[in-house]
């Protein structure tokens, strides 16, 4: 049965708090921007410093072990670099598995892992954790040895390692870095030395045994496999994801005249980091920056990990009324309150949460269901999930009828009396959409904000509108593109988002007048950038 028209309206007025005018989306841009102004400055666990004072140049080349240890999946793989270099010798001849179109030619990777985080890896005791990150490693480093051995290539003594790792950290050189407290459900205090509890995990994975014992499924017929041992690892790079991102862009398009300007993650959670001026961060963060970089420049540029998810950047968000209160039930409902506001309002642990809450007031209070007639999908903590959304959203044009066998699976809806119709289908979308495109005005507010911040454009204050105009740097060509490089589950797989934050950030940055000077601020979807970024830190940082 249809929907009533004043139904139809009470549910529209329902959801117009996610619907974020320009105005609103000027005002937060401008608001972002002296807010992370203030933070880079003040903030102990915000705008962190990071070893990075130097983006690739795309000549660096070699083979480089890559692990991306994210917030759902570990993955390891081994990346290529060939940089400006044509000729393949030694272990260059090994066979290409993955092609990585994105970078072209020049950065590639040979083999490739993956795993899910569990639960109970997450809970359980850090030494835990680390012995099975230690034992997946150990299963790519077997299968390369032995592509190896199979293609006539020397083994390496050690493998240089490069580390994507999606959660805050304090590091004093780009080999160390020491844990905060990480969120997305896993337990680990801070303070955790990660270099040392990697080593210590991959040691323990290949001590007293042999390359046959990682061959169990006879994949590769090995000679003398039970006398070979396993090359150790020595890491030369710890990064974030978005550093890693950013530096993935950046060897990519190190031959043109665009600039890698910033790198932003909206998967499970979201994250940005952005090269920064020493100048703007404060006293202490720009000592210890440059004590730990060894920089001697008069304002030397520094790759800032913003963490700008975390709570220092609420005040604007409640500050414009942008905040609802499915939000404030999100946050209170975390495993720390308050602590990741503009994680729980974007980011694709949150989405569907924030959509089932929605859903469950329509159901209940709007159309006058009890909460026993729904199924488990609308009453139960994050049982709506943004997987499940995206298969919604990414078929529009589809009914209940040829949805059947999406819409019955899963224990959410499994034994229950619950009848899918049309009318609810059509419910679920009319919350996602609106839920989906306030992530990415926030995002792309976020994004104008953080560029502002760090001079890559500059507001005009003294004016009614904001005015933004292209901040030249040296050697830069002119017209070339503010490139930000976009990477995360949200970016990729929610129908629309990108599209719809290019949109939003098109909007503001005409409003802003950039179009003026012909040079535009534009995402660029980087495929594979944590473990290839991995990779190409690796190669930037062991020469």
């Amino acid at each position: 049965m249809a929907l009533s028209s004043q139904r139809q309206e009470d549910i529209a007025n329902l959801l117009r708090p996610f619907r974020l005018e320009e105005h609103t989306l000027v005002e937060l841009a401008s608001a972002f921007s002296l807010k992370f102004s203030d933070l880079a400055r003040s903030s102990d666990n915000q705008f962190i410093p990071t070893p990075v004072s130097r983006l690739p140049t795309g000549r660096e080349e070699g083979n480089y072990l890559a692990l991306d240890i994210g917030g759902s999946n570990l993955r390891v793989g081994i990346v290529r670099l060939l940089g400006d270099q044509n000729e393949e010798n030694g272990w260059k001849r090994l066979p290409l598995l993955q092609p990585i179109e994105g970078n072209g030619k020049r950065a590639q990777k040979i083999m490739e892992k993956s795993w899910p985080i569990e639960d109970h890896l997450k809970s359980d005791q850090t030494e835990m954790l680390f012995e099975w990150l230690g034992t997946c490693i150990a299963e790519v480093v077997a299968d390369v040895v032995a592509l190896m051995i199979r293609s006539g290539a020397d083994v390496p003594y050690e493998m240089a390692t490069g580390v994507t790792f999606s959660f805050p950290m304090i590091q004093e050189s780009i080999t160390e870095a020491t844990l905060m407290p990480m969120g997305k459900g896993f337990a680990i205090s801070s303070k955790v030395k990660l270099d040392a509890f990697l080593l210590a995990g991959y040691e323990k994975a290949i001590e007293g045994v042999s390359l046959a014992h990682f061959l169990k499924n006879g994949a590769y017929e090995i000679p003398d496999a039970t006398e070979i041992r396993l090359p150790s690892m020595k890491i030369v790079a710890i990064i974030n994801d978005s550093v890693a991102t950013l530096a993935s862009l950046a060897y990519s398009i190190s031959a043109g005249g665009d600039q890698a300007a910033m790198a932003l993650i909206v998967g499970t959670g979201t994250n940005a980091t952005i090269p920064t001026p020493a100048s703007k961060l404060g006293p202490a963060k720009a000592t210890r920056a440059g004590s730990s970089l060894g920089e001697s420049g008069n304002d030397p540029m520094i790759v800032v990990n913003t963490e700008w998810s975390i709570k220092g950047t609420a005040q604007p968000l409640h500050d414009l009324s942008i905040v609802t209160a499915w939000d404030e039930v999100v946050s209170q409902g975390s495993e720390s309150p308050g602590f990741q506001p503009l994680e729980y309002m974007t980011s694709g642990r949150y989405l569907g949460e924030i959509c089932r809450l929605v859903l469950l007031e329509t159901f209940v209070v709007r159309l006058g269901y009890s909460e026993e007639q729904l199924p488990l999908l609308f009453r139960r903590r994050y049982a709506l999930t943004s997987t499940f959304l995206t298969h919604l959203l990414c078929q529009p044009d589809k009914g209940v009828s040829e949805l059947h066998d999406q819409l019955s699976a899963g224990p959410a809806i499994e034994g229950s009396p619950w009848q899918w119709t049309d009318v609810h289908l059509g419910l679920v979308r009319s919350v996602a959409w609106p839920v989906s495109n306030r992530s990415a005005a926030i995002i792309a507010a976020a994004t104008i904000g953080l560029l502002s911040s760090t001079g890559v454009v500059a507001f005009d204050s003294s004016a009614d509108a904001m005015k933004a105009r292209r901040k030249p740097h040296s050697g830069e060509a002119n017209g070339g593109e503010i490139l930000v490089a976009a990477t995360g589950g949200v970016i990729s797989q929610f129908p629309a988002y990108t599209t719809t934050c290019q949109e939003y950030i098109n909007s503001l940055t005409k409003y802003c007048c950039l179009e003026s000077s012909g040079v535009q601020v534009t995402l660029r979807e980087v495929l594979d950038g944590g473990i290839l970024g991995a990779g190409v830190l690796a190669g930037t940082f062991s020469t």
